[in-house]
């Protein structure tokens, strides 16, 4: 197996690739958040007549309104990974690189997004039938027994489905986390094959991916404490070394 760079070596890279470049990611993330504000905003409003009512024809609608929301939303992300690895890989970035996903190829991007969305709805459904069965019993108390369930057996069932349902999520979650660096990277794969090869490059490595993850905690602490201010450093520089830990995984350190 591949020897990997230290977490401190991913995070200098990340940080003196990212001098003078701040700025460049900062309006990027403006872009990319005014953006999905905007489409939701004027999809919201076109759709509203749509929406009035609880009949299933109104849930159709709303539903569609969320994924047209979500799939732009998708394509945006893409584009702000396209921004991380050009910072990462010293190519020259721009503001306009946030819309990569509309030049090219969308629909890989937007379905490798509504799998992994789907795969992981499909993981938490135990927890929500055990929550389902607890809720259309309920828990017997002191008073009298009938059908209810004991608090001895809904306890136990509720924490053993959501330590299932956080396990499977967290196994979907990481194992399929650098699918959207892999269709930016190549053109020519369908959104399976990112999918399939991102589990590939994942394997024996989603506890390492946490552990990056987790040692940006502090700066997430310290960007809520600045009341947001924070964020114009600490999201470049969580993005940029998530980008550089692609890199070293996939060992494709090419600029475009």
């Amino acid at each position: 197996m591949k020897s990997l760079t230290s977490f401190s070596r991913i995070r200098s890279a990340a940080r003196q690739n990212l001098a003078g470049n701040y700025m460049t990611f900062f309006l990027a993330i403006v872009v990319a958040v005014g953006l999905s504000f905007a489409i939701d905003s004027i999809l919201s409003w076109a759709a509203a007549p749509l929406l009035a009512g609880q009949s299933l024809f109104n849930l159709i609608a709303s539903l569609m309104v969320t994924c047209l929301v979500y799939s732009f939303i998708t394509v945006l992300q893409a584009g702000i990974l396209y921004v991380s690895l050009n910072i990462a890989r010293r190519s020259e970035a721009s503001v306009g690189d946030v819309l990569l996903g509309f030049r090219y190829h969308p629909e890989t991007a937007i379905a490798i997004s509504l799998l992994t969305a789907l795969l992981r709805t499909v993981c938490t459904l135990p927890l929500y039938l055990v929550m389902d069965r607890i809720y259309a019993v309920g828990i017997y108390s002191a008073a009298g027994a009938g059908k209810a369930i004991s608090p001895a057996a809904a306890v136990p069932a509720f924490l053993a489905a959501l330590a299932a349902a956080v396990v499977l999520d967290f196994l979907i979650l990481y194992s399929y986390s650098q699918a959207l660096f892999l269709y930016i990277d190549h053109q020519d794969y369908s959104a399976l094959r990112c999918l399939r090869e991102s589990r590939l490059l994942m394997k024996g490595r989603r506890i390492r991916y946490l552990m990056l993850n987790l040692s940006f905690l502090g700066y997430a602490v310290l960007s809520v404490l600045s009341l947001g201010l924070g964020c114009v450093w600490t999201i470049p520089y969580y993005n940029v070394s998530c980008a550089e830990f692609y890199m070293d995984l996939s060992g494709n350190y090419s600029g475009y």
